[in-house]
């Protein structure tokens, strides 16, 4: 048979009523979520830019789900800095969306990923992303201001001016936010799963 890419689901429905439910997060925050337990996440990079942007002064928050060996590594980098109240470990938590929905927006600071579910939840809620242009997935999800930011791949300034882009643009930030959703609509259960019923009819 022919080759055919199928992408993973999402139930878009069901991301629809998770997002509903009541969180306790700070008035404004942005978001990181994914496993402390290697280094390709990145969490102590993503850390330090928070902490060297001008989002502390703004009363912008950083929120980071997940959890993992180097969890306490890098609860250590964040209690040293001077913004360390404004920094919030929230550790694994059951629903991840209501976090995605009430987030400014959602980051990714990964050396490489496969094809980040992160982005696509955060989308799927509305949430605009930032992501670094890594090795891969990120380019199939984004597209560059219409639903989130782009940036060269570990280009940390260049990171740093999209942390300030998305809050001080907001034009370039409410089309992303505007987008958001739909523009992972293609990715919902019903329509992929219909993808591989026709490929089984046709190839079966």
């Amino acid at each position: 048979p022919a080759c055919q890419l199928f992408y993973n689901p999402i139930d878009l429905k069901q991301i629809a009523e998770w997002q509903l439910e009541s969180v306790v997060t700070p008035a404004q925050y942005i978001l990181a979520v994914g496993s402390f337990r290697d280094g390709v996440k990145q969490f102590d990079r993503l850390i330090a830019l928070y902490a060297a942007s001008k989002l502390p002064s703004w009363d912008i928050h950083l929120v980071l789900l997940g959890d993992g060996p180097l969890l306490t590594e890098i609860m250590a980098q964040a209690k040293a800095l001077s913004c360390a109240e404004k920094i919030h470990f929230m550790g694994n938590v059951a629903n991840p969306f209501p976090y995605y929905k009430n987030a400014l927006y959602t980051t990714l600071t990964s050396r490489f990923e496969g094809f980040p579910t992160v982005l696509i939840e955060s989308l799927a809620t509305g949430t605009p992303v930032l992501s670094y242009d890594c090795f891969s997935g990120p380019s199939e999800i984004i597209s560059h201001e219409n639903n989130g930011l782009l940036i060269p791949d570990q280009d940390e300034e260049a990171f740093l001016s999209g942390m300030h882009r998305l809050i001080e643009d907001k034009t370039v930030y409410l089309r992303c936010k505007t987008n958001a959703s739909q523009s992972v609509s293609h990715l919902d259960l019903s329509l992929i799963g219909e993808q591989w019923v026709q490929w089984f009819k046709t190839f079966l």
